[in-house]
């Protein structure tokens, strides 16, 4: 079965795995909702209030976001605004932006009915945006005009911030690459001038496997603007072969595709062969 992308903010479902909803224009780390969250966003769907209170109470009391919803479920199902009132007003606790963004949104879509001083009050705690802000409390717009409205909001709050993240992304990626390199060469340098020959062609290869690893990780930041454990191990694999390559160069007995065949093994056997070298030197 083909696996199913969903925006965590609007829960639109979306056509490929991306980190910014072509709908709601949030950015977001992690576009594959949960079974949890699916579950609570199918039965808030289809008005099935009671499964929501009875299966996720127990979650609400780990995780902010569904103390929301299981308030707004008995809301719903008790057509009493005073619960959500209740919430709204007693807030003693730090909320992610994610559940930020999600609650302010899932407000938004259902001001009509949610709408009042108190959870007004409440929007002006999560986010200090005077157009989310005002267009929430204005309550004088027709359906169309709130739509356009809103989209026109989000397109000038979003698209600024979204440029601005994925060059923070690239930068930070590009100085954690500088800082893994530096490690890389500071460790190589250590190794090669303070470690006797017989175990330094092994010593090297295995020094090096911290580097590369933030290496990739880094790379990956610049590349993807993002993590993605494929990625990260497909480079890990091709830096680490080659950047152990060229550092233990002057090893190499042999050239051409011999030598590079020769080094994949050496890399393979490297733990074992540097043991060997270690305990044939403490029997003599």
């Amino acid at each position: 079965m083909l696996e199913k992308y969903h925006c965590p903010i609007c829960h639109k479902e979306l056509e490929q795995e991306t980190n910014v909803c072509p709908f709601c224009h949030k950015t977001f780390s992690n576009n594959v909702l949960s079974k949890e969250k699916q579950e609570c966003l199918i039965y808030l769907i289809n008005h099935e209030y009671d499964k929501v209170i009875s299966f996720f109470t127990n979650l609400s009391k780990k995780e902010f976001i569904y103390q929301y919803y299981v308030s707004y479920a008995k809301f719903k199902k008790d057509n009493d605004i005073e619960i959500m009132n209740s919430f709204f007003n007693n807030l003693t606790q730090d909320i992610s932006q994610e559940d930020k963004n999600e609650i302010m949104w899932h407000m938004i879509e259902h001001k009509d009915e949610l709408y009042s001083d108190i959870s007004f009050n409440f929007l002006k705690q999560i986010t200090n945006n005077e157009e989310y802000i005002s267009f929430y409390a204005n309550n004088n717009l027709s359906e169309k005009d709130q739509e356009n409205e809103l989209y026109n909001i989000l397109l000038d709050e979003i698209s600024i911030p979204n440029e601005k993240e994925t060059i923070k992304k690239s930068s930070n990626g590009l100085i954690e690459t500088f800082y893994s390199i530096l490690m890389g060469l500071l460790l190589f340098l250590l190794v090669r001038f303070s470690l006797p020959s017989y175990i330094l062609y092994e010593s090297i290869i295995l020094i090096l496997i911290i580097p590369c690893i933030f290496l990739s990780i880094s790379l990956s930041m610049v590349i993807l603007k993002r993590k993605n454990i494929i990625f990260i191990i497909i480079l890990f694999i091709i830096s680490f072969y080659f950047i152990t390559y060229f550092c233990t160069f002057s090893f190499h007995e042999r050239s051409g595709l011999i030598d590079l065949w020769d080094h994949f093994l050496s890399i393979c056997t490297s733990p074992y062969d540097l043991l060997k070298h270690i305990l044939e030197r403490a029997e003599i």
